[in-house]
């Protein structure tokens, strides 16, 4: 049985985020590394605004910004499995 301490909710997962890019340099650190310097990739990132709260409170309207940066594997696996970020969400 289940920890009286402990009540398993339901997170939020990639299903619930936005998508979106923006366009990032491909190098950072040397410059000249492209012939133009103007080399880019699609960085993309999601948002979830689901803690939001817009009933008016003024502290309400500057809530905190998580910021998770994956690595090698695929982002959705970390968004869907990092339960830190959505637990601190619903605290904050």
């Amino acid at each position: 049985s289940a920890s009286p301490l402990f009540e398993p909710q339901a997170l939020p997962g990639v299903q619930n985020c936005t998508w979106k890019t923006f366009d990032q340099q491909l190098d950072h650190f040397s410059p000249g590394a492209t012939a133009d310097h103007a080399a880019t990739f699609k960085q993309r990132y999601c948002i979830y605004d689901g803690f939001i709260d817009n009933t008016g409170d003024r502290q309400a309207s500057f809530p905190p910004i998580f910021f998770y940066t994956g690595n090698e594997s695929p982002v959705e696996e970390y968004v869907n499995n990092t339960g830190l970020m959505w637990e601190l969400g619903l605290k904050m």
